[in-house]
Protein backbone atom coordinates (compact mmCIF):
# COMPACT_ATOMS: atom_id res chain seq x y z
CA UNK A 1 0.00 0.00 0.00
CA UNK A 2 2.60 2.63 0.77
CA UNK A 3 5.10 1.32 -2.36
CA UNK A 4 1.25 2.01 -3.92
CA UNK A 5 1.35 6.02 -2.64
CA UNK A 6 4.68 6.62 -3.60
CA UNK A 7 4.29 6.02 -7.37
CA UNK A 8 0.63 7.41 -7.75
CA UNK A 9 2.40 10.67 -5.82
CA UNK A 10 5.54 10.23 -7.99
CA UNK A 11 3.20 9.98 -10.99
CA UNK A 12 1.21 13.23 -10.41
CA UNK A 13 4.22 15.05 -9.74
CA UNK A 14 5.53 14.30 -12.71
CA UNK A 15 1.77 14.88 -14.47
CA UNK A 16 2.00 17.80 -13.32
CA UNK A 17 5.73 18.85 -14.71
CA UNK A 18 4.32 17.71 -17.97
CA UNK A 19 1.27 20.21 -17.97
CA UNK A 20 2.80 23.25 -16.32
CA UNK A 21 6.00 22.82 -19.41
CA UNK A 22 6.29 25.16 -21.85
CA UNK A 23 5.31 23.83 -25.35
CA UNK A 24 8.22 25.15 -28.31
CA UNK A 25 5.73 24.44 -31.95
CA UNK A 26 8.61 24.11 -34.41
CA UNK A 27 8.05 24.99 -37.79
CA UNK A 28 9.76 21.54 -39.73
CA UNK A 29 10.73 22.39 -43.53
CA UNK A 30 9.53 18.93 -44.63
CA UNK A 31 5.68 19.29 -43.14
CA UNK A 32 3.35 18.48 -45.73
CA UNK A 33 0.08 19.93 -45.33
CA UNK A 34 -1.63 19.00 -48.23
CA UNK A 35 -1.79 14.94 -46.80
CA UNK A 36 -4.33 14.90 -44.03
CA UNK A 37 -4.45 11.36 -44.49
CA UNK A 38 -1.51 9.84 -43.41
CA UNK A 39 -0.27 11.76 -40.23
CA UNK A 40 -0.34 8.92 -37.99
CA UNK A 41 1.83 7.25 -40.39
CA UNK A 42 4.29 10.95 -40.69
CA UNK A 43 4.38 10.71 -37.00
CA UNK A 44 5.29 7.30 -36.17
CA UNK A 45 8.08 8.06 -38.77
CA UNK A 46 8.91 11.12 -37.43
CA UNK A 47 9.00 9.51 -33.83
CA UNK A 48 11.54 7.05 -34.89
CA UNK A 49 13.94 9.36 -36.31
CA UNK A 50 13.36 12.10 -33.37
CA UNK A 51 16.63 12.32 -31.57
CA UNK A 52 16.09 15.47 -29.27
CA UNK A 53 16.74 18.12 -31.87
CA UNK A 54 13.71 20.60 -31.55
CA UNK A 55 15.30 22.87 -34.29
CA UNK A 56 14.13 23.19 -38.04
CA UNK A 57 17.13 21.28 -39.08
CA UNK A 58 15.33 18.13 -38.02
CA UNK A 59 15.02 15.51 -40.63
CA UNK A 60 12.39 13.16 -40.88
CA UNK A 61 12.75 11.83 -44.95
CA UNK A 62 9.49 12.32 -45.69
CA UNK A 63 9.10 14.84 -48.02
CA UNK A 64 7.60 14.17 -50.87
CA UNK A 65 6.65 10.77 -49.73
CA UNK A 66 5.23 8.56 -52.49
CA UNK A 67 1.69 6.68 -52.23
CA UNK A 68 4.04 3.23 -51.92
CA UNK A 69 6.23 4.61 -49.63
CA UNK A 70 3.22 5.68 -47.34
CA UNK A 71 1.29 1.69 -48.42
CA UNK A 72 4.98 0.31 -46.66
CA UNK A 73 4.72 2.22 -44.01
CA UNK A 74 1.51 1.37 -42.96
CA UNK A 75 2.06 -2.14 -43.25
CA UNK A 76 4.91 -2.14 -41.31
CA UNK A 77 3.60 -0.24 -38.34
CA UNK A 78 0.17 -2.13 -38.27
CA UNK A 79 2.17 -5.58 -38.13
CA UNK A 80 4.29 -4.19 -35.25
CA UNK A 81 1.36 -2.80 -33.33
CA UNK A 82 -0.53 -6.23 -34.30
CA UNK A 83 2.03 -8.66 -33.17
CA UNK A 84 3.31 -6.84 -30.22
CA UNK A 85 3.35 -9.38 -27.25
CA UNK A 86 1.81 -6.67 -25.35
CA UNK A 87 -1.34 -6.48 -27.40
CA UNK A 88 -4.14 -7.77 -25.71
CA UNK A 89 -6.17 -7.92 -29.13
CA UNK A 90 -2.91 -9.83 -31.24
CA UNK A 91 -4.56 -13.11 -31.35
CA UNK A 92 -8.37 -12.38 -32.05
CA UNK A 93 -6.68 -9.75 -34.72
CA UNK A 94 -4.62 -12.70 -36.14
CA UNK A 95 -7.59 -15.23 -35.78
CA UNK A 96 -9.95 -12.85 -37.66
CA UNK A 97 -7.13 -11.78 -40.57
CA UNK A 98 -6.48 -15.74 -40.93
CA UNK A 99 -9.96 -16.23 -41.59
CA UNK A 100 -10.39 -13.49 -43.95
CA UNK A 101 -7.19 -14.32 -45.72
CA UNK A 102 -8.58 -18.02 -46.20
CA UNK A 103 -11.71 -16.68 -47.49
CA UNK A 104 -10.02 -14.48 -50.40
CA UNK A 105 -7.84 -17.44 -51.21
CA UNK A 106 -10.94 -19.73 -51.74
CA UNK A 107 -13.02 -16.78 -54.31
CA UNK A 108 -11.78 -17.40 -57.99
CA UNK A 109 -12.91 -13.63 -58.37
CA UNK A 110 -9.52 -12.63 -56.61
CA UNK A 111 -5.92 -13.08 -57.94
CA UNK A 112 -4.22 -13.40 -54.47
CA UNK A 113 -0.22 -12.96 -56.34
CA UNK A 114 -1.19 -9.85 -57.64
CA UNK A 115 -3.04 -8.71 -53.90
CA UNK A 116 0.59 -9.92 -52.17
CA UNK A 117 2.55 -8.47 -55.05
CA UNK A 118 1.09 -5.40 -53.82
Amino acid sequence: MVVQQRTMREETIKAKSVANSKIHIVKLKWADKRNTLDTAIYLMRCLENFMGDISSNWKCDMYNASARQLSRMRVRYCSSIISWNGNDKKKEIQETAAKEYHEICLDPSVNINSLLAG
